[in-house]
């Protein structure tokens, strides 16, 4: 759940450290779309997750213009981001 860069004192755990490395991880919970939530998740792509990111509509409206750039330099090939609604489980355009 989250995927936020550390704030203040907080040590940022590296993603090789992660119990479970990021190209096993299905699905990435989103609660908000503040930096300390969504900040490494540029990051967390270039490491290797592909999996599905699920959020309610009002974070990822504001996910996508916080992170659009940020994601361009994020996209690997053959991923491909897929976006469910939170409370239906059907995908978003």
């Amino acid at each position: 759940m989250d995927c936020g860069i550390a704030q203040g004192h907080d040590p940022q755990v590296p993603f090789d450290r992660f119990p479970v490395p990021p190209a096993d991880i299905d699905f990435l919970f989103l609660t908000l779309a503040h930096i300390d939530h969504i900040g490494r998740v540029p990051d967390l792509i270039d490491a290797g997750f592909c999996g599905e990111i699920i959020c309610t509509h009002g974070t990822k409206s504001l996910l996508l213009r916080m992170l659009r750039d940020a994601m361009s330099f994020s996209k690997s090939p053959g991923c491909t981001r897929t976006w469910t609604s939170a409370g239906t489980g059907k995908p978003r355009p």
